[in-house]
């Protein structure tokens, strides 16, 4: 099996795990110390990874959208999750807000950039709002 058809288990399996790891290094360490040096690490495995394959490396522009959609997307997103798991927020409950964040973004999209969703990403949607409905009816 090819490394493209396991990339999307592998990536649910980290992602989802984050929660977990977030929760338990809260307790021991401050969540921007620990957001950093996983950054950091993550940063020189990728960095690794591209130099033993020989990749292309992006031009200028594109590398500044990349930089700038990380801080966003991992430095303010993670940064502010990781600090309410740190400040007492259950890691579910900020699980289930993060859950959210495609349902926002689609909203968004049409208003912002005028980007148009298909009845298939409207189903998508919906029922990942379902999901969430499902998971938060118990706290409700």
């Amino acid at each position: 099996m090819s490394l493209d058809r396991l990339a999307p288990a592998i990536f649910v399996l980290l992602w989802s795990t984050g929660w977990v790891v977030a929760k338990y290094a809260a307790i021991h360490s401050e969540p921007f110390t620990f957001l950093a040096i996983r950054f950091a690490l993550s940063a020189l495995a990728f960095l690794a990874l591209c130099l033993v394959l020989r990749v292309q490396w992006p031009g200028r522009a594109v590398m500044w959208k990349a930089i700038y959609s990380g801080l966003f997307l991992h430095g303010f997103y993670l940064g502010g999750l990781w600090w309410a798991i740190a400040n007492g927020v259950p890691a579910g409950i900020s699980g289930i807000i993060a859950a959210l964040q495609p349902l926002l973004t689609a909203m968004a999209a049409p208003l912002l950039i005028g980007e148009r969703l298909q009845p298939v990403q409207k189903a998508g949607l919906a029922l990942g709002f379902v999901g969430i409905a499902i998971a938060i009816s118990p706290k409700l």
